[in-house]
């Protein structure tokens, strides 16, 4: 029973990819890559945008005061 040249070359193939991943897994963990995985999500924050503030204008968010009370008022007003 033998494999054709194709389905080795395959295996050969996939073989080399797992041991590329498995040795780019150690040293990750050898330069400790993986200490610290929350630091990074708070890097992007700093005065001007504290954490859990949103001060972006994306979509029309953070709102202002000013058309919260005007769509509260549109929300109440009865027509007859």
């Amino acid at each position: 029973m033998s494999l054709p040249l194709a389905g080795l070359i395959l295996i050969l193939i996939a073989l080399i990819g797992g041991a590329m991943a498995m040795v780019a897994f150690i040293w990750a963990v050898r330069t400790k890559q993986f200490k610290d995985l929350n630091a990074g999500a708070y890097v992007i924050f700093d005065e001007e945008e504290p954490v859990g503030k949103m001060t972006d204008n994306t979509f029309g968010f953070p709102e202002s005061e000013k058309s919260n009370k005007n769509k509260k008022e549109d929300n109440y007003s009865v027509t007859n």
